[in-house]
């Protein structure tokens, strides 16, 4: 998503009129937080040129991707301004919706592969640079058709944690697909017992008594 939005604004070259415009939205009580302007100073963009990509939280790029699709569809689209970018980085936003309302049952497996190729595949028409992270939008339509669900580590960071973590530390090259492969399986295996592994409902992570000076408090509520 960071490469798509830097992409689509650097092809615009509107970063002071988008700067001005997310000063209008007002956000939910629960993101109010989530600052945008930063994200425009000329230092972040500075950075953001040399390394090809908005650099920012999940949380940012979430909220800021919301106010640049209206931006897409109210302004640019109608006065066909850099279309291909445009209609490229909608597509990744409707995968990313899809993904979502995964969890409301209301999407097939195929419907997500199908966005997933047609977001990737106008990327790639456009000369667009692909990460090995770009791969896994491949396979969720896999998980969401096995498990009615997409297992709550989808986010792209969490994917790669463990196997990257793995990857830093073997050694022997000339099999390390196979190396990486089993000691994932591993892990991975190690904690099936556990029986919260697969929960998908709202919970608390590593669970354990509440304080006793607490108690009086969680009574009341």
């Amino acid at each position: 998503m960071n490469i798509a939005l830097y992409n689509l604004l650097d092809k615009l070259d509107q970063w002071d009129l988008l700067s001005l415009y997310v000063h209008h939205f007002h956000f939910p009580k629960p993101v109010s937080n989530i600052k945008l302007a930063p994200l425009f100073e000329s230092k972040r963009l500075a950075k953001d040129k040399k390394h090809k990509k908005i650099i920012a939280t999940a949380s940012e790029l979430l909220t800021l991707c919301s106010i640049v699709a209206h931006y897409m569809r109210e302004v640019c689209l109608p006065a066909n301004a850099c279309k291909g970018e445009v209609l490229a980085f909608l597509s990744l936003l409707e995968t990313i919706d899809l993904l979502q309302a995964t969890w409301h049952g209301t999407v097939a497996s195929l419907q997500l592969l199908q966005a997933a190729e047609s977001s990737l595949g106008q990327c790639v028409a456009l000369g667009s640079k692909l990460v090995k992270k770009h791969h896994w939008l491949l396979h969720f339509h896999q998980m969401l058709s096995k498990h009615q669900c997409i297992p709550n580590t989808f986010c792209m960071e969490r994917k790669n944690k463990i196997p990257g973590r793995i990857a830093t530390l073997i050694q022997h090259l000339s099999n390390f697909d196979w190396s990486l492969y089993s000691e994932v399986v591993t892990l991975e295996v190690e904690r099936l017992p556990d029986l919260e592994v697969f929960a998908i409902e709202p919970g608390l992570l590593h669970a354990r008594p509440l304080a006793e000076r607490l108690v009086p408090l969680a009574a009341e509520v």
